[in-house]
């Protein structure tokens, strides 16, 4: 609302009145003001007592408001107020108007008093007038496997807008637009625009702001015109909403594997959620699963296979797609992709068409073993993704008749001293005069590895006694740096 602002110093030059005038509210064609009138003074000694003959006059759109300061006790002082003003608009909506004050000071032989003072202007109210009208909204649905229905598919729906309004007092439609809720969606001006009140809204990526009547949620779609004098109209339309999610590939439940490290083959694993069933009176299935593939420095491809839904490994039960250990195929056949990483990307559609699509990563692959024409290379081994090496066996047959119920300890030395203590592995072999192993047993004195050897305890918990012969095996790990 608007607010004017007139002020004047008193011809003696110690006292201010200040004339404030307030637009409170519009009704119609008519604004409703107020007023406060003050006197203040440059300093709180200009003061005065039984002087009534110092009038003041206020006029308002011709309206007069009048008044006598008898005191003045140097404070900002509150004269005269007033509200529920009416001012009528002219026809077509707009209206300014005149405010004044007048102050009359016949106390010439004093100084203290307050002096003549008076101050016009205008004040323009805020244009009032008939706002445009909103005539019969039509909303159809524009995605065909939809088809016609005055619903509104979350995610899904596509709608065709279209607005008729009219405007008044030689006002024209400068603007329409279309909300979600208080979210604006869509302006089209009557300036850039022939068709201006015609919309097509894609709901795919919006998310609806409802309403729930009886237990049904309703969409707000929000329709507003504007006109050229600034009068806006809008009404909200309402639409039941058919619920409906995207299909999901779930990132990280997603991924590749080769088989074979140098193979080229390559299998994958998925988990995705999809809107299973009914969709209103639409039944979803998924279309289609496909995959595209490229080298990790290459162009990311646009070629799409398919996956086989029906084979082992696929499973599809109520809105959750669950794919374990599937072999990659491209028109049939296995993948060669050689040892290098690549990227594959999947995209699951359902029968509505949408789409959701995942990128992962196939790392570089390793041989394990590799022929070449004159020799033959193996990967080294790890512990724990550790290299390793091994270092040292050797074989015993130096123990004879270990007594029933008793052990012996054998000292292994080393012949070079390893880098770390390594890991040691035992295998028992019965000796031919021995016979089977029976009750005997051997193990590694953990506290007994060193770099230099370690100790192997044999034990017969047997009653007779056993020649017995084994094998040991260093392995020394590579510490990672």
């Amino acid at each position: 609302m608007i607010t004017k602002t007139i002020t004047k110093t008193g011809s003696k030059g110690h006292h201010i009145f200040t004339l404030t005038v307030q637009e409170d509210s519009t009704s119609s064609n008519s604004s409703f003001l107020s007023f406060t009138f003050k006197i203040s003074a440059t300093n709180s000694s200009w003061q005065w007592r039984s002087y009534n003959n110092i009038t003041y006059t206020i006029t308002i759109n011709g309206t007069n408001y009048t008044g006598t300061i008898p005191n003045f006790n140097g404070s900002t002082t509150t004269l005269k107020t007033a509200n529920n003003i009416e001012v009528a608009h002219e026809t077509d909506g707009t209206k300014t108007i005149n405010i004044s004050f007048s102050v009359t000071d016949p106390n010439t032989s004093v100084t203290y008093t307050c002096g003549n003072a008076s101050a016009s202007s205008t004040m323009t109210l805020t244009s009032l007038h008939t706002p445009p009208t909103i005539g019969n909204v039509t909303i159809t649905e524009v995605n065909p496997r939809i088809g016609t229905t005055n619903k509104l598919f979350e995610h899904l729906s596509g709608k065709r807008i279209e607005i008729p309004a009219s405007a008044y007092e030689g006002a024209t439609i400068s603007k329409y637009r279309v909300y979600n809720g208080n979210e604006l969606l869509s302006e089209r001006t009557t300036s850039q625009y022939i068709d201006a009140n015609i919309f097509t809204i894609g709901y795919s990526n919006v998310t609806l702001q409802t309403t729930k009547i009886s237990n049904v949620y309703y969409a707000i779609v929000g329709i507003e015109v504007e006109d050229s004098l600034g009068g806006i109209t809008r009404t909200n339309k309402l639409l039941q909403v058919v619920s409906y999610d995207k299909p999901n590939i779930i990132a990280t439940e997603t991924n590749t594997q080769r088989i074979g490290q140098s193979t080229g083959r390559v299998a994958f694993n998925l988990k995705a959620t999809y809107t299973y069933g009914y969709v209103d009176t639409i039944y979803n299935t998924i279309s289609s699963l496909s995959f595209a593939y490229w080298s990790k420095n290459g162009t990311e491809s646009s070629t799409y296979y398919d996956i086989d839904l029906t084979q082992a490994g696929v499973s599809i039960s109520g809105g959750y797609i669950t794919i374990t250990n599937v072999e990659l195929k491209e028109n049939s056949s296995s993948l060669n992709i050689g040892t290098g990483a690549y990227y594959f990307k999947f995209k699951l559609t359902d029968g509505f068409n949408q789409s959701s699509i995942v990128k992962v990563l196939c790392v570089a692959g390793e041989y394990q073993m590799c022929e070449f024409d004159d020799h033959i290379d193996f990967k080294k081994p790890t512990i724990n993704h550790y290299p390793l090496r091994v270092i040292e066996s050797g074989y015993e047959d130096t123990i004879t008749a270990v007594s029933g119920n008793s052990y012996v300890d054998i000292p292994i030395t080393f012949n070079h001293t390893f880098t770390n203590n390594p890991n040691i592995s035992l295998t028992l072999v019965s000796s031919s005069t021995a016979g089977a192993f029976g009750s005997v047993t051997i193990t590694v004195l953990p506290s007994s590895v060193s770099t230099t050897g370690f100790t192997a305890r044999v034990f017969n918990a047997g009653s007779s006694s056993r020649d017995i012969r084994f094998y040991w095996l260093a392995i020394e790990p590579i510490v990672s740096s």
